[in-house]
């Protein structure tokens, strides 16, 4: 059981702690459960479940409420078409063959996926787009409460780099309400001390703060220069007048704060409400990519481009 834990609740928890030595996206020197803990806690009453996931500790990496709807499935029941191979390893499945069955076709969600991503991809843009290349990110598909959106202009190809238009907007409740938009670096997820960056990894440490709020100083060596990596663009509307702050984290879970004793990045700022959404603009130099393709935030084949290797998150308060 992780530190901290009782043992006297009356309801029931079952925790899972990480075993064996830390990814390079972990918490430096963490071990265990500090590195990332599972907990699944039933209700007293057996008909809810809270599922909580820490990664790493005290980074909430997702948290859901289950509820009881309908009689239990035995367990024949709910392996019966799901032949999923439990892989013992970290990042994308290495041999797929022994989850394909019945004439080629597999339950597994992973592959069901996959097959979906193959069969409906789109053909490539054109070799000679129209400039400047103008993208919409849906940064919150399923919440129809703030439709997050980021807008974004590309003025020519190749950027690398050149000055992009970005326009951030939130449905926002008050006028007063906040919305910020950070630029977190590449995406490394799950990745291992394998491969060609396992050596550099070891020695910096890896990237420790990846699944917190500060953003980790090694991203030139793995995808190349990003100024804006760990930069956050801040917005309100008070009284009808727009307020921006460009800002950073500069601790692993904490208050960000105002950028200090550096240059300011983002240009030409501004901020509106125009009906229920909040909106902040502003200019950056980033390295977009060589071709229309690697403009693209939402490639049918996830993390295939330039831009959609640039992780980014959103707020509002």
């Amino acid at each position: 059981m992780p530190a901290g834990y009782n043992g006297h609740d009356k309801s029931m928890a079952v925790d899972f702690c990480w075993r064996g030595p830390r990814l390079p996206t972990h918490k430096a020197d963490c071990t265990g459960c500090e590195c990332a803990h599972w907990k699944l806690q039933l209700d007293a009453d057996g008909n809810s479940m809270k599922s909580t996931m820490w990664q790493s500790f005290p980074a909430i990496h997702f948290e859901v409420e289950l509820t009881k709807t309908s009689t239990t499935v035995s367990t024949e029941g709910v392996v019966d078409g799901w032949q999923c191979e439990f892989q013992d390893s970290t990042g994308q499945p290495d041999n797929h063959n022994d989850l394909i069955h019945h004439h080629g076709s597999s339950n597994c969600p992973y592959l069901k996926f996959k097959s979906k991503r193959e069969r409906t991809k789109s053909p490539s843009p054109s070799s000679s787009p129209s400039l400047p290349a103008k993208f919409s990110l849906l940064m919150s598909a399923h919440d129809t409460d703030h439709k997050a959106q980021l807008d974004y202009t590309v003025p020519q190809i190749p950027c690398m780099p050149c000055n992009v238009s970005l326009a951030f907007s939130v449905m926002t409740d008050e006028e007063d309400d906040y919305i910020a938009l950070g630029f977190r670096g590449g995406v490394y997820s799950y990745t291992d001390w394998k491969g060609d960056m396992a050596s550099e990894n070891r020695t910096s440490g890896g990237l420790p703060d990846y699944f917190g709020m500060s953003t980790s100083s090694g991203w030139e060596s793995i995808y190349g220069p990003q100024p804006l990596n760990g930069r956050i663009a801040l917005g309100f509307v008070n009284n009808g007048n727009g307020f921006f702050r460009e800002m950073e984290a500069t601790n692993y879970v904490g208050e960000p704060s105002d950028i200090q004793d550096k240059e300011l990045l983002l240009k030409g700022t501004d901020v509106e409400r125009v009906g229920d959404w909040t909106i902040i603009r502003f200019t950056s130099e980033l390295f977009a990519g060589d071709t229309i393709e690697d403009l693209d935030w939402n490639p049918r084949d996830p993390f295939s481009t330039t831009m959609s290797r640039q992780r980014v998150m959103w707020a509002n308060q």
